[in-house]
């Protein structure tokens, strides 16, 4: 979709929205942009005019102790027509996600990034229109997954939909005051293939591979617990894990702290993430 004028200047909105950032799994990235007071905010742009968030960072990798993954970060930012892109599309909310380019993205040549992404649209109603002993709870108006994308630098190239949501399901009640809640998740399936690779889990073929399984599950044999801050545990035994990855090898050899522990605090990575190479 082209639109050159898209990010062209245009009045600010007055308060920030709330803005919070997410990293759901290594390859999973989730932004939250609530526009306050949104009936009201909506009325100062007609069709054709636009409002963007504030820039968001996107973590490029997990950080694992001892794993050299690239930390540098990924530039996004969303846009919103609330009265429609044009006069055919007026009756229409439309929303968008542009890439911005980062330092290293033009030191390293990139012309883009690949993704998968999906929007989430929420309105939550004013507690004084609800009466001030009722709380208010976000009500889901649309959600969209969009298939893979390569997000160019360009001025005029954004993504997402013209005519994503129809004003009357924004506004069910004309007199009604809400916020509107958009959440983007940034699915980078790079992030995984390099995160296994990272971990150097080889495939073994030789007859006691075959054996492993039947003790997977079975902790008499068990000399390391790690603990996940979801409360999930996992017990194994070190020489397997040490033999398969030097992730492993080295946190296990007392190189570090943790690792000279019969019970190691796990962080860093969510335990189902974690529980993939064991």
């Amino acid at each position: 979709m082209s639109m050159k004028w898209l990010f062209q200047p245009s009045r600010q909105v007055a308060e920030q929205p709330d803005q919070n950032v997410k990293l759901a799994t290594p390859d999973q990235f989730t932004f939250t942009w609530r526009v306050k007071d949104y009936h009201e905010i909506a009325d100062l742009y007609p069709t054709g005019r636009w409002f963007y968030s504030d820039s968001f960072a996107e973590p490029n990798q997990v950080q694992l102790k001892g794993v050299g993954l690239d930390s540098s970060e990924y530039l996004w930012r969303m846009c919103m027509y609330p009265n429609g892109v044009s006069p055919n599309d007026n009756n229409y909310l439309g929303l968008f996600l542009k890439a911005i380019p980062t330092d290293h993205e033009r030191d390293g040549n990139s012309s883009g990034r690949e993704r998968t992404y999906a929007f989430e649209v929420y309105r939550l109603e004013s507690p004084t229109s609800l009466g001030s002993a009722v709380a208010p709870t976000p009500v889901l108006l649309k959600n969209e997954k969009f298939s893979k994308t390569r997000f160019g630098f360009g001025s005029d190239q954004v993504f997402g939909r013209r005519q994503f949501l129809k004003l009357s399901e924004v506004y069910p009640d004309p007199t009604s005051k809400f916020d509107l809640i958009v959440r983007v998740r940034i699915t980078n399936e790079e992030n995984a293939a390099l995160l296994a690779a990272a971990l150097d889990v080889p495939h073994v073929e030789f007859p006691l591979a075959a054996q492993i399984p039947r003790y997977f599950d079975d902790e008499r044999f068990c000399d390391v617990e790690f603990t996940f801050t979801c409360g999930s545990r996992i017990r194994a035994h070190r020489i397997i894990l040490a033999s398969q990855s030097k992730y492993f090898e080295s946190l296990l050899s007392g190189q570090w702290v943790e690792g000279r522990n019969k019970t190691i605090p796990i962080k860093e990575i969510d335990y189902e993430i974690f529980r993939l190479p064991i």
